[in-house]
C-alpha cells in the first residue's frame, strides 16, 4: 500500500485507499482538495514544490498493447497531465528541477527532458540518449541543466558515472534537441549500483556506489566545469583545464574517514575542499 506522504513544502498530503483512490489533503486544516480515481496504484510521489504528482500501477496489457500505468497529474486541479508506459519502477525516475521549470523523465536508454506542465510524449524538448545506463540524477545550474547518469558494471566494462550538459531551447523546438557529450565522465570499479548527489547549485555532483554484495562502498565528486575530479577510493586525482594545456590545481583537501563498524565493510566519507 501507499503510505501517507507530505509534498515537500507540507503545506497538503496525500492518502491512498486500497490502491484505488487518491485523496489529497490540506495540512493545516485537513480539507479535502481533490481526489483521484486510480487503478491498483503502488507507489506515488510529488514533484519539489508540490505542483504535480507522478502514480505508478502495475503494469497491464489489453491484448498485446500494454496501457498507460505512470501518470503526471496537477495537484490544483485534478487533471492528467501526461500517461506512460513505465514496466518498472524507480524512485527517480521522474525528476524536476527545483523550481519545477523542467522535468526529466527515464524510459530505456533515454531520458526525456519537458518544460513546465507540458508533459505529453510528443512535448519532449530534449532528449539524452546513454545506452546502459542505471539511474539518473538532474539538476538545474544558471541557464542551463546538468544530467549525470550511471553505467553499472557489465559486459567486461566497469562501472562509469557521466555528466552532461545543456541549455534547454527558450520555445519548444519542432524538434526535440539532441544532448550530446558528455562533458566528464569518472570510472568506478567494483560498482553495481549507485547514488546520484548534486549539490544544489548544480556544480557539484557526489556518487556513492556499492558492489554487488552490498559491500565496499566508495565516494567520488565531480565539480563542473569540469575542472577537477576527488576519487576517495584510489586516492586523489586532481586534474585541471587551462585552454588547450593541463595543469595541476593546487589545493587543500582534508578527508575525513568514519567506520561505521567493525563488523562493516561500509564507510562514511566527508570531504572538505578549499583553495
Amino acid at each position: 500500500a501507499i503510505p501517507p506522504l507530505y509534498e515537500p513544502l507540507g503545506r497538503f498530503y496525500s492518502l491512498v485507499y486500497e490502491r484505488q483512490r487518491l485523496e489529497i489533503h490540506k495540512a493545516d486544516n485537513h480539507a479535502l482538495i481533490m481526489a483521484l480515481e486510480l487503478v491498483d496504484a503502488k507507489q506515488a510521489f510529488f514533484s519539489p514544490q508540490g505542483t504535480f504528482l507522478v502514480t505508478w500501477a502495475s503494469p497491464t496489457k489489453q491484448g498485446e498493447t500494454f496501457l498507460p500505468n505512470m501518470k503526471v497529474w496537477d495537484t490544483a486541479t485534478g487533471a492528467m497531465l501526461a500517461s506512460y508506459v513505465s514496466k518498472t519502477y524507480r524512485p527517480d525516475m521522474m525528476q524536476w528541477t527545483e523550481n519545477e521549470d523542467f522535468a526529466f523523465r527515464q524510459h530505456n536508454s533515454d531520458v526525456y527532458v519537458y518544460s513546465k506542465g507540458r508533459y505529453n510524449p510528443d512535448q519532449t524538448i530534449a532528449k539524452l540518449t546513454h545506452k546502459g545506463y542505471r539511474n539518473f540524477k538532474a539538476v538545474a545550474e544558471g541557464s542551463h541543466c546538468n544530467i549525470a547518469v550511471f553505467v553499472p558494471d557489465g559486459g567486461g566494462q566497469p562501472a562509469c558515472a557521466f555528466v552532461y550538459s545543456f541549455t534547454p531551447p527558450p520555445s519548444p523546438p519542432a524538434t526535440p534537441l539532441v544532448i550530446t557529450g558528455p562533458v566528464c565522465s569518472r570510472t568506478i570499479f567494483g560498482a553495481s549500483d549507485a547514488r546520484l548527489l548534486w549539490n544544489r547549485q548544480g556544480t557539484s555532483l557526489l556518487v556513492h556506489s556499492e558492489n554487488a554484495e552490498g559491500g565496499t562502498c566508495c565516494a567520488s565528486a565531480m565539480i563542473l566545469p569540469l575542472k577537477y575530479i576527488l576519487s576517495c577510493c584510489a586516492g586523489c586525482v586532481l586534474a585541471g583545464r587551462s585552454g588547450g594545456g593541463v595543469v595541476v590545481l593546487v589545493m587543500r583537501v582534508r578527508l575525513v574517514v568514519v567506520r561505521v563498524s567493525l563488523l562493516s565493510p561500509h564507510v562514511i566519507i566527508i570531504i572538505s575542499v578549499s583553495f
